[in-house]
């Protein structure tokens, strides 16, 4: 009973189901999928202890975001491991997501053949921006500018500083979905191709 609580009022506080970052490992590749969430950063150290780093070379990233403070961690890991970042086609990179693909030394955004523009948040595929967002924001849609001015820092220091302009191209109810023709003029994407 008191874990049924618990749970439910974590639900509620956070507004989202308990899902965290799930990590998976195949050769050389380090699949991250899911919504970013506290905690997840320490959980990914834990699990990358005893690891030889050099072995693994890319990151496949599949998440609708999620925190951004867990996400600059990650981020800041992928960098000094000096992996590349994959976005495959048919996968969802949005809001927090979008630090840990900008985190890779390398930028790999396969599947981006479709217009850029405003997308609903569920319901899409791609490389999706949007402005930060706090669940105890005052605003009708949960703006933060403390949280936006956090996502274009790490902009910023990951060397993508253009992903900085479509940051405020969509509220953050709504995402701004590139293609990757943009992603490569913007230097967010260093390919189109597959790793």
């Amino acid at each position: 009973m008191i874990r049924a609580v618990i749970a439910a009022c974590t639900l509620f506080l956070s507004g989202s189901p308990l899902a965290a970052l799930e990590f998976s490992r195949s050769g050389a590749t380090l699949t991250m999928s899911g919504p970013i969430r506290s905690g997840d950063e320490f959980r990914l150290f834990e699990m990358m202890r005893g690891v030889d780093l050099t072995s693994i070379r890319v990151v496949r990233l599949s998440s609708p975001g999620g925190r951004i403070a867990p996400a600059t961690e990650i981020g800041r890991y992928i960098r000094k491991n000096r992996w590349t970042t994959l976005i495959p086609a048919g996968a969802r990179c949005s809001s927090a997501c979008t630090l840990l693909f900008s985190s890779g030394v390398r930028r790999h955004y396969v599947g981006g053949n479709f217009a850029d523009g405003q997308v609903p948040r569920n319901g899409f595929t791609g490389l999706a921006y949007h402005e930060g967002n706090a669940p105890l924001s005052r605003d009708a849609n949960r703006y933060s500018g403390a949280a936006t001015n956090a996502m274009i820092g790490m902009y910023y220091e990951f060397g993508t500083p253009r992903a900085a302009e479509l940051v405020t191209k969509a509220p953050p109810d709504r995402f701004w979905r590139i293609s990757g023709t943009t992603a490569l003029a913007l230097g967010i994407a260093t390919s189109l191709s597959p790793p």
